[in-house]
């Protein structure tokens, strides 16, 4: 269990249920961050534990970002000292030098951090320096350092393997591998690119999709290319967009097939512009997914099998509907103040839910049987996670709540 409580905005990441012979010991610091944590009563751990016994008496500034390592090895945290990257196995610490992190990340395997600042430039260094900084997790040596501006699309893409490392540049994709960074093992370069993203799994099915918007008088598309050969002239997947400025990927687990949630300032009939919902995968198959419901698109969800998936669209009361892989619609929930899905780990349960500003009902459904469960209200929640169990969920909130 973990959560940070800086500003008294409490989130939860995570959640283990205890060890019976467990006791939960709670470490509260001075600089805004709080862990909670199950000691069994045996004492193991103890690593661990005095790693995090060190983190409470840092009383060197409030905790500016924190992350942890997929695989629960490493903790980062900033404060007025800089970052520092604990080894919870090992008991060890390394510091970096960097007061002003803004943003951490951990590649899939803890091997390398990528620490993010805010660009800026003085009168001392008109140029500015570089703001982007990729680390080893263990040593603390500096691989590769680079300029990127934009907050928002500054975190590298991995592999689940931690081989391949993509990032963007203006119009083009550089791609790394080995953690060598000295020099790109390719790149994707296409004038006017906009958007890109890698598909998860390991790097010996990686692929990489890349938005190009339209210009005089051609449509906007998307096309997907087999890492390492990104020529622009020889992708392996392509769709045409129409009324399409902006695009989300959403990839199902195996990386075989994505969804492309379009987007558009203007529409004739919304004041709010206009959205649409695509179909793409690796093996070149591609469609428009027809909607059931007249409206905007509030949330898709790839089913844990990549064989299905599920979105919920429409004017409220919404309406969830289940497609497979041809994009027809197999089954429909009905409609209901909904607004996300979410399936647990392994596919059996679906939970529809309308969060935001919805009042919070939440619908439990089996899913192969397509049969409701169990209704409940969750008031006001912002986090919603399944445990890794399948059987329990995490519903959070921010308090004190606006009045």
């Amino acid at each position: 269990w973990f959560r940070e409580t800086a500003s008294a905005n409490p989130y939860c990441f995570s959640v283990s249920k205890p060890p019976i012979d467990s006791q939960i010991q709670t470490d509260r610091f001075q600089h805004g961050l709080k862990t909670e944590r199950f000691v069994p009563s045996d004492g193991a751990s103890q690593g661990a534990q005095d790693a995090l016994s060190s983190l409470a008496s840092d009383g060197t500034g409030a905790c500016r970002c924190l992350a942890y390592s997929a695989n629960g090895e490493f903790f980062a945290h900033c404060n007025s000292a800089g970052v520092k990257v604990r080894s919870l196995a090992a008991n060890s610490t390394v510091d970096l030098p960097h007061p002003k992190a803004a943003q951490l990340a951990f590649s899939p395997c803890g091997t390398v951090l990528a620490v993010w600042e805010q660009y800026a430039v003085t009168s001392d260094n008109p140029q500015g320096s570089p703001n982007m900084n990729l680390y080893d997790s263990s040593t603390g040596k500096l691989l590769k350092s680079f300029v990127h501006k934009k907050a928002d699309t500054w975190r590298p893409s991995w592999t689940e393997d931690s081989v391949v490392c993509a990032r963007g540049v203006t119009g083009e994709v550089h791609c790394y591998q080995d953690r060598d960074f000295s020099s790109m093992r390719c790149r994707l370069s296409i004038a006017g690119l906009a958007a890109y993203s890698m598909s998860p799994g390991r790097s010996d099915a990686c692929h990489v999709a890349a938005f190009i918007p339209g210009s005089r008088g051609q449509p906007h598309s998307v096309r997907v290319f087999r890492y390492p050969d990104l020529s622009p002239t020889a992708p392996v997947a392509n769709k045409s967009l129409y009324k399409a400025e902006s695009v989300s990927f959403q990839w199902n687990r195996r990386g075989t097939d994505l969804l492309l949630l379009t987007a558009s300032e203007v529409s004739k009939d919304s004041y709010y512009g206009e959205q649409g919902l695509h179909y793409l995968s690796v093996r070149g198959e591609s469609c428009a997914v027809p909607l059931q419901k007249a409206g905007p698109i509030y949330h898709t969800e790839w089913h844990p099998d990549c064989t299905q998936f599920v979105v919920t669209a429409g004017s409220m009361p919404a309406k969830t509907t289940v497609y497979n892989l041809r994009c027809e619609p197999v089954f429909d929930f009905g409609t209901g103040p909904r607004n996300v899905t979410y399936f647990n780990p392994f596919g059996n349960i679906l939970c529809l839910a309308g969060f935001g500003n919805l009042k919070g009902d939440v619908e439990l459904w089996d899913f192969a049987n397509k049969r409701l469960m169990a209704k409940l209200l969750v008031p006001d929640a912002t986090q919603f996670q399944w445990c890794s169990d399948g059987v329990h969920f995490v519903a959070a909130t921010t308090s004190p709540r606006l009045r």
